[in-house]
């Protein structure tokens, strides 16, 4: 009776842990021949709708001492547990050799913290005001397209398309620089391959006019500056004591 080949595969399982929904996972198994004589596979094939082979065509020999690559993917249509095996038929000793598969489909969930933001009464004008730190909006994603606003509500961050990893979050900042009096509306489109796309985070605030008011101090200083343009008209033209007297 001759010496029979021995087939043996590693990993001798195979976890693909978390995939996204609509996305795939591969991972490389080897199987050896660790005999004497050499091995033929007659028949490789996978059990479960989401998981499939490929890289091995049968018949397939592997000789004495000499190995053998393919690949086992995971492609989930659904957020929920798989589980399968690959069987592989042969003329060794202990045919079929089977290989557990396993892995958890997920579905990406998108929000938003603050899911609105309120600016409150902000001056008209060039200043920007921006968002307090508590109140900067970060969002939990694996793929940010686009964020978009209207009436004087704007977002700083990046313009590319981000794409992230499972519970991390990108941070952008909402900015509100009203140029006319009244209240304001606006809102940012978050669009992207989660559930419910896209997410809205609503933005409000008022433009409000700028007002001078004086208090005693510069009430002070203007009646300074009027008893010194008295000393100073015959030596300094109009003009020149209007900058001196309202630079303050």
């Amino acid at each position: 009776m001759g010496v029979q080949g021995q087939l043996t595969a590693n990993p001798a399982s195979v976890g693909f842990g978390s995939v996204l929904v609509g996305s795939s996972a591969s991972q490389t198994i080897t199987l050896t021949n660790s005999g004497t004589n050499g091995v033929t596979i007659s028949q490789a094939s996978s059990s479960g709708t989401a998981f499939s082979i490929s890289g091995l065509a049968t018949p397939l020999t592997i000789n004495a001492g000499q190995t053998t690559t393919f690949s086992a993917t995971l492609a989930p249509a659904s957020a929920a547990v798989a589980s399968g095996s690959i069987s592989i038929t042969s003329n060794a000793p202990g045919s079929p050799l089977t290989i557990a598969l396993s892995g958890t489909g997920i579905q990406p969930q998108l929000s938003a913290t603050p899911s609105s933001a309120s600016f409150g009464n902000v001056i008209t004008g060039p200043a920007i005001h921006r968002l307090s730190p508590s109140q900067m909006a970060a969002v939990r994603a694996r793929r940010l397209l686009r964020q978009t606003s209207r009436d004087g509500l704007q977002h700083h961050g990046s313009d590319r398309a981000a794409d992230h990893c499972r519970w991390t979050s990108v941070t952008f900042n909402a900015v509100f620089s009203p140029t006319a009096a009244g209240a304001a509306g606006g809102s940012i489109s978050v669009v992207s391959n989660a559930p419910g796309s896209p997410l809205a985070i609503s933005l409000s605030g008022t433009g409000v006019a700028p007002t001078l008011l004086l208090g005693a101090s510069r009430q002070h200083e203007l009646w300074k500056c009027e008893r010194r343009e008295q000393q100073l008209v015959k030596r300094r033209t109009d003009e020149q004591w209007k900058l001196e007297c309202h630079d303050f």
